[in-house]
Order: C-alpha cells, then sequence, then structure tokens
C-alpha cells in the first residue's frame, strides 16, 4: 500500500455517498470510509472499486457492528474492504487474522499519551498507525523516530501547507476529507 502513496500521499476521508462519488472521481488510491449503515457500506464500497480505489473502512464507526471477531469477520467476508481502521487493537487482530491491512488509529492528547502509543505499537505492531491529530508535526516525528511502523497524518489537515508539513515530519501520508486536497495535479503535495 506504501506504493500508492508515492505517486499521491493523500488519502480521501470520507463519510457518505457523494463523499464516495467525489473520492471515486479523485486522482488518488486509497480511500478511508469513515462510517455508514450496513445497507450503505457496500454500496460506498461499490463505487470506489469500480474506480479502483484501495478501500479501508473505520470498523468503530459502522452502525450496526460492534467490535467482535464475529463482526471482523462478517466485514472481511461480506463487505470485503481492503482493510480496516481502528482504535481497538483486538479488532485489529481479528483482521490480521482475516488477511485485511491493519491501520491502528492514535490520538495524541499529551505526551503520555504518545509514550503509550508506542509501547503499544511495539507489543502488537498494525501495517500502519494514523496519528490524530495530524497538525502536529512534533509527534509525527516522534513517531517516526521511535517505531518502524509508517505514519498517517489524519485529522484537522485542510490545507496544503498543514498536509506538507505532515509528510516533511515524516507521515507516510496524509488522510483528509478536504477535497481540494484530493488532487494528484503537478502543484499537488510533496515533499
Amino acid at each position: 500500500m506504501l506504493g500508492c502513496w508515492k505517486r499521491n500521499p493523500v488519502i480521501a476521508a470520507i463519510k457518505d455517498y457523494d463523499g464516495a462519488c467525489a473520492a471515486a472521481d479523485a486522482q488518488l488510491d486509497v480511500v478511508f470510509v469513515l462510517g455508514g449503515t450496513l445497507r450503505e457500506i457496500p454500496v460506498l464500497i461499490g463505487v470506489l472499486r469500480e474506480a479502483g480505489k484501495r478501500v479501508l473502512l473505520h470498523a468503530d464507526l459502522i452502525d450496526g457492528l460492534g467490535r467482535s471477531d464475529a463482526a471482523v469477520e462478517f466485514i472481511a467476508r461480506t463487505l470485503r474492504p481492503d482493510g480496516l481502521l481502528s482504535t481497538h487493537r483486538p479488532v485489529l487482530r481479528a483482521a490480521t487474522r482475516e488477511g485485511l491491512v491493519t491501520v491502528q488509529r492514535l490520538f495524541m492528547l499529551d505526551s503520555a499519551s504518545m509514550a503509550t502509543g508506542v509501547r503499544a505499537i511495539d507489543r502488537d505492531p498494525p501495517d500502519f498507525i494514523e496519528l490524530m491529530p495530524g497538525v502536529i508535526p512534533k509527534a509525527i516525528a516522534y513517531f517516526r523516530t521511535q517505531t518502524c511502523v509508517p505514519g498517517i497524518a489524519g485529522g484537522m489537515v485542510t490545507t496544503r501547507g498543514e498536509a506538507r508539513l505532515a509528510l516533511e515530519a515524516g507521515a507516510a501520508a496524509v488522510s483528509t476529507s478536504e477535497r481540494t486536497l484530493w488532487s494528484a495535479e503537478p502543484d499537488g503535495i510533496s515533499i
């Protein structure tokens, strides 16, 4: 998946059909689906798959499913995303067993949460970590030096400058719902 971000280090973060259609038309490869019902999610995945996008679902935000191994099995075998995002390690462990890409979301509230996050990643590494909010270059740089798990800057990234700072601090990619950042134009985000 890292190869996708060499062309365009931006991940579309969407919540609904309109967002899925916009992401399908955008020049990017990966989309995070941040919510929806069991009826809506297959439609969103279908729109994105038809456009050739890699789709990762935020398991914690799917309305109608819990955080059990059975829920993850249902997601993997019925909805068939490329991966799952979650703040819960047991969900990501189950996703790994199902062969899905895993993204651990970590919220950076203070230095203690950063240290706790590093310990958790060291004990049980996901494929990627998403550091939130993504507008804290200091936290991104810290994780870059403390773990070998690639980081994604997510949350509150709304300008090209903020995205550029996150990438310069060591993020492998930036996730954002800001549609103006979804392009891979020549003046697109790069470092």
